[in-house]
């Protein structure tokens, strides 16, 4: 079972626990963004890049491979585990990049199709992802 993750722009942060506390360090130097869990198959870990597109765990966060064919642009900004459908055994799988695409996957991450009807859209060259906070404020003060 993954244990606590924690996305940094340095490294991908697994803590788990046994007897104490451990926590090791993933994909560094990839600039981790975004993390999904597939509930139907809890080994099964993703994690979306700035620069290297989507990668993923088959054993928990152990070990990482990028994913199959289809995604065709290396920063990955979302991913999300879809669990109302699935496909031989796995929640359905969707990847977000920038520049604005969207893909689907129904084979655990083997194969990836893209949704291109999203960008057939009157406005569809005007969309972005939106990035996440830089810096995080407490009490509406400083930085931190």
């Amino acid at each position: 079972m993954v244990g606590i993750v924690v996305v940094t722009r340095a490294a991908l942060l697994i803590a788990r626990r046994a007897s104490t506390w451990t926590i090791e360090k993933h994909l560094g130097g990839q600039s981790p963004v975004c993390v999904a869990v597939d509930l139907r198959r809890p080994a099964q870990v993703y994690c979306g890049t700035a620069r290297a597109g989507l990668f993923r765990s088959r054993d928990n966060g152990r070990n990482w491979e990028p994913v199959g064919p289809g995604i065709s642009h290396p920063m990955v900004t979302a991913v999300d585990v879809g669990h109302a459908e699935q496909a031989d055994g796995f929640g359905i799988v969707y990847a977000g990049t920038e520049p604005s695409a969207a893909f689907r996957s129904d084979t655990g991450g083997d194969r990836w199709v893209d949704l291109a009807g999203l960008r057939a859209l009157p406005s569809a060259d005007t969309w972005s992802f939106p990035h996440g906070p830089t810096r995080i404020m407490f009490g509406g003060s400083k930085p931190m």
